[in-house]
């Protein structure tokens, strides 16, 4: 295992792509997480996200070519830390062993392609989130999904690719 002080705020790409780490706690302090950091590791299966991430390294702006952090790892479980308030864009973008996410309550938006390529067939979107932007939600394995009731803006193809949610209720507080 590693071990990584709480003063890195930044990890680039690929950093531990390859390797055969079994836990990686992410240091604190941490604004910064590049593009598939862990690729072809299977050993790290879950990550608690600091509140103080900002920014994912992916170049690309498309659900085909971008890549999040956790991209072609094993991450199955995540935890963001209570106090993040905006779910970076791609953040958990093609981390396709992803079933399992929980977003507390102080979080009011989440960026684009955020959870993206999942296989997450259940989320629980708090209340406080009030955007969610473009392709969030794409090509993931969800049957059914409760919009916040005080979301204000839904961006374009949220639920792009994906055929379990057949019915939603849009709430009257969107703009």
């Amino acid at each position: 295992n590693v071990i990584i002080l709480d003063t890195v705020t930044e990890i680039g790409d690929f950093v531990f792509a390859e390797t055969k780490l079994t836990e990686l706690k992410l240091p604190s302090n941490l604004e910064y997480i590049g593009r598939a950091i862990l690729s072809g590791n299977t050993g790290v299966t879950e990550i608690l996200v600091p509140k103080t991430v900002q920014e994912t390294g992916s170049e690309y702006d498309n659900i085909l070519e971008g890549d999040g952090p956790f991209a072609e790892s094993n991450i199955q479980s995540a935890i963001i830390e209570e106090g993040m308030t905006f779910v970076p864009a791609n953040l958990f973008h093609k981390t396709t062993n992803l079933t399992s996410i929980v977003i507390p309550n102080t979080v009011t938006g989440i960026g684009s392609f955020a959870f993206a390529e999942t296989n997450i067939a259940d989320i629980t979107i708090p209340d406080t989130v009030t955007d969610i932007y473009r392709f969030a939600l794409a090509k993931t394995k969800l049957t059914e999904l409760k919009l916040p009731s005080n979301l204000k803006y839904i961006g374009r193809a949220i639920l792009s690719g994906n055929v379990g949610v057949t019915e939603i209720t849009i709430p009257k507080t969107v703009e």
